[in-house]
């Protein structure tokens, strides 16, 4: 097979500090265009999606699964490689082909920040992948053509490999919590928990686009927790810097929860007509209820999906990696023990006490005051 792979990413390499891998393939059995991603077991997943008649022009599909990291700067070629490809297919007894063993040499050249050439390379690699045989005999064919005289490449993928010439011995990191504030540390606690949430907030965003089934529910989850966790935990940060930050996430809510309200309501009017005996359900009255509001959910998604389309959302998202990778801590915040959250966590629990002494003392009859109490009861809670 005769390959040819153009990889882009933006400038900054957001993408490949984040270990995904976007290309354009022609030649060969599966060409098209190809995101790969790092799974949870270790390995990675792969997108798929058509070549199209663009090489240049990103599908409207892809650019959902990337815009989280890209952010609104431009995709460009990094790295061009053409390979001449051998694939023998090892098969079983009944002929399906167990493993394929990929010989590929390989010519590549990188690009600059300013899509000049850097520099080209040359090698032959070898893949082995699986088909329908186990992980032992993955191990059998690895021995055998190591014992043959393969050894192990140096660069994790033909990527790495090919960028050498522009990353000169360093590869691009995603925003981590700096190594020196573990969980002895009361901010090395927090600061897990909020890059936790971060990662939950950005593995929403492609789904939220995609308009996956629960995406915008767990999106504000999210959103949420962090704003919760910088509101109890407030005086390990620099208020300036985190204020702004829950702000912008409160926003980010409002702007997703007019698709999720209209969900609630969906959900919850089907329900009581479920619950009316049969003789009273006259008519198509649940096919309805579902029209009517599909119809208002589209215009509510349309509207939160052009919401983290705009420099304001992607500032957020910028601020959120700063948070976790570059924290604003407040002074002495750094020496405070993990035993220190106790007393932070007890302040949103007098709170609650608080409030709930309100609702006791309102009457029985003041329905609306009982009703915004017990909602900000149910908040204080959540937090």
């Amino acid at each position: 097979h005769e390959l040819v792979a153009t990889y882009g990413d933006t400038v900054e390499l957001d993408l490949l500090a984040r270990r995904w891998v976007l290309r354009r393939r022609t030649g060969g059995t599966d060409a098209g265009w190809h995101l790969k991603r790092p799974s949870a077991d270790g390995a990675r997943d792969e997108l798929s999606h058509p070549a199209g008649r663009s090489a240049t022009v990103v599908p409207a599909a892809v650019q959902r699964e990337v815009a989280v990291f890209v952010r609104g700067k431009k995709l460009q070629p990094i790295a061009r490689l053409s390979s001449r490809r051998t694939v023998v297919s090892l098969r079983d007894a009944e002929g399906e082909a167990a493993a394929e063993v990929m010989i590929d040499d390989v010519d590549a050249v990188a690009f600059g920040a300013d899509g000049a050439e850097l520099g080209t390379s040359r090698w032959r690699e070898l893949e082995v992948e699986l088909g329908s045989g186990d992980a032992d005999l993955l191990l059998s064919v690895v021995k055998a053509v190591r014992a043959a005289g393969a050894t192990p490449s140096a660069s994790p993928s033909k990527l790495d490999q090919a960028l050498r010439p522009r990353l000169n011995g360093t590869h691009p990191e995603p925003p981590a919590v700096p190594h020196d504030l573990g969980p002895s540390h009361a901010v090395g606690v927090v600061l897990a928990y909020l890059a936790q949430e971060v990662m939950h907030l950005q593995e929403q965003d492609p789904r939220v686009r995609q308009d996956a089934p629960d995406a915008v529910h767990q999106m504000r989850v999210a959103s949420r927790r962090l704003r919760s966790a910088l509101a109890t935990y407030r005086e390990l940060f620099d208020r300036e810097v985190t204020e702004p930050i829950r702000t912008e996430l409160q926003w980010l809510g409002v702007e997703l929860g007019a698709a999720r309200d209209v969900e609630v309501v969906r959900d919850h009017l089907i329900g009581e007509v479920a619950a009316e005996p049969a003789a009273l359900r006259h008519g198509p009255v649940v096919k309805r209820i579902g029209s009517a509001m599909a119809a208002r959910y589209k215009a509510a998604h349309v509207r939160g999906v052009a919401a983290m389309t705009s420099p304001r959302y992607y500032a957020l998202l910028d601020a959120l990696d700063a948070l976790v990778g570059r924290p604003p801590l407040a002074e002495d915040a750094a020496g405070k023990p993990v035993e220190a959250l106790t007393g932070l966590t007890r302040r949103t629990w007098r709170r609650i006490k608080r409030q709930h002494a309100e609702l006791a003392a309102l009457a029985p009859s003041a329905v609306h005051e009982r009703d915004l109490v017990l909602h900000e009861i149910r908040k204080s809670a959540k937090r």
